[in-house]
């Protein structure tokens, strides 16, 4: 995404910890063209100290059973 589009739409909202991502997307959409490319893995996509799943969510509280 472009620095531009990012400064446009204000980055991360913190308060929306488990659907930021979506509604950050939304807004990208009201000011700027997305796409999906068919075929293009994202292994290439960027992880370091300050994302909002590390710094946030890196503790989890309790942990799910998903075996029932």
């Amino acid at each position: 995404m472009r620095t531009l589009v990012l400064r446009t739409i204000g980055g991360d909202r913190a308060d929306l910890p488990h659907a930021g991502a979506v509604e950050m997307w939304l807004r990208t959409s009201a000011v700027s063209e997305i796409g999906f490319l068919v075929g293009v893995d994202r292994r290439n996509s960027r992880h370091h100290a300050v994302n909002m799943n590390k710094r946030d969510f890196s503790q989890a509280p309790y942990t799910a059973n998903l075996s029932t």
